[in-house]
Order: structure tokens, then sequence, then C-alpha cells
């Protein structure tokens, strides 16, 4: 399986990656959810940024003042 390394790129548009690198990002992210109460889980993703990802943007707008 080839490394794919994203460190200091941003998820702005989804033509800025390859459909290797969008089944990367997917399939980590169903990784960490299955493992986020563990306390590996938990030290990788202390004081990191998180994406929220939303299809319309009214959810967008009511999720951001909620947070």
């Amino acid at each position: 399986m080839k490394r794919i390394n994203l460190k200091g790129r941003d998820l702005l548009k989804m033509a800025d990656f390859t459909t290797e690198e969008i089944n990367h990002l997917i399939n980590l992210g169903l990784e960490m959810k299955k493992n986020r109460d563990t306390p590996k889980a938990k030290k990788l993703t202390s004081k990191k940024p998180i994406v929220i990802m939303f299809q319309k943007t009214s959810t967008r707008t009511r999720c951001s003042f909620e947070t």
C-alpha cells in the first residue's frame, strides 16, 4: 500500500485531491471514529483541529452557532 502524506494540505475542494487521497481520508476518519475512546487516539487528537463537513449550508450555519 502506498503511503499518502497530506501534511500541510487543505481540503477546500474535492478537485484538489486524487481519488486515492480522498479514499484515504475517508478510511482514516472511519478508523479514528472506531478507535476514538482509546488512550492512543486521545493522545493523537489532543489539542488538534477537527473538521466538520456539511452538505447543506443551512446545517453548517446552525451547527457553527451552536458550537
